[in-house]
């Protein structure tokens, strides 16, 4: 097993300009070609993980020219503005999220990094969300739409191009994962 810490968090280097961005996609990648060439592993590589992690392991699966061939989704809300932002149409003033936790310590490598941490404000950035269209505008500098943050259509067509095998569990009452594990279902279903 590997457990990572994405850049910008916990005990990673760098800063973290907004999530699920194409760079943190992309450090997965790395990290299963990593996993690839290790003499302990027989090839076969699966991910996953609770909500947003989750959420990262169908990003990178997708991305990853079938390097990760099974996932596990989590209670995983795909969809950031119809999951998160307005499940079922509604304002969520419930969000948890409040920007990416720091970890603190006394080893000098880990407060290096800690020290690099520059990270977006979810929260306050999500309660300007007020439509699918909305962008946001990240750390760095770049505006991103809601649209293109998370699990997109085009992350379901790189899953099946992928065979990517999905295990996904969601709950009715948790966040808008049970609508992102249905449209997961249908879409996947009605494509083939």
């Amino acid at each position: 097993m590997v457990s990572v810490d994405v850049r910008g968090t916990g005990a990673s280097y760098g800063p973290r300009p907004i999530d699920l961005v194409a760079r943190e996609v992309q450090d997965y990648v790395e990290v299963a070609e990593w996993v690839h060439e290790q003499s302990w592993c027989n090839g076969k590589v699966g991910s996953g993980g609770i909500s947003y992690d989750g959420i990262t392991a169908a990003l990178a699966a997708a991305a990853s020219k079938r390097l990760v061939q099974a996932i596990v989704l989590l209670f995983a809300p795909g969809d950031l503005f119809e999951d998160l932002c307005f499940p079922g149409g509604i304002v969520n003033t419930g969000l948890l999220f409040d920007g990416t936790m720091h970890v603190d310590n006394e080893e000098a490598q880990l407060v290096e990094a800690v020290a690099q941490h520059d990270n977006l404000n979810m929260l306050a950035s999500a309660k300007k969300v007020q439509a699918k269209d909305s962008i946001v505008k990240a750390n760095n500098g770049q505006w991103y739409s809601m649209a293109s943050l998370g699990i997109t259509r085009e992350t379901f067509d790189c899953l099946i191009q992928n065979d990517v095998a999905v295990y996904s569990l969601a709950g009715y009452y948790d966040s808008g994962s049970f609508r992102s594990s249905a449209r997961l279902h249908n879409y996947t279903f009605y494509t083939f």
